[in-house]
């Protein structure tokens, strides 16, 4: 579980990144997806885990797709709803952090 949390959060973060970039969204489903698994892949490349010689098939999102279909779902969800998220956090920081007798000033 930790495992497949972990990479919906990098795909989370790289589709902020490429959204703030001005990314559409198969940029950031992209640039998403390559920061859920790049880092595992890369492990898994340098330590010979994906060694085809040792009997495995390959990267870890090869080997279950599910974990590459769970930062693909993150990064669609993720660029859909950050404009959403940012408006409710924008409104709250003005009216509840500055306050509304601060805002004409």
């Amino acid at each position: 579980f930790l495992h497949f949390f972990g990479s919906a959060m990098f795909a989370v973060v790289g589709t902020q990144i490429a959204g703030d970039a001005g990314m559409n969204i198969v940029g950031c489903t992209l640039v998403g997806c390559i920061a859920a698994v790049g880092g595992g892949s890369l492990n898994n490349l340098l330590y010979g885990s994906s060694s085809t010689l040792l009997g495995r098939s390959g990267v870890f999102w090869v080997q279950t797709p599910s974990k590459l279909l769970g930062a693909i779902v993150a990064s669609v969800i993720t660029f859909y709803m950050w404009p959403h998220y940012c408006d409710i956090t924008s409104v709250h920081y003005l009216e509840d952090v500055i306050g509304k007798e601060n805002l004409n000033d």
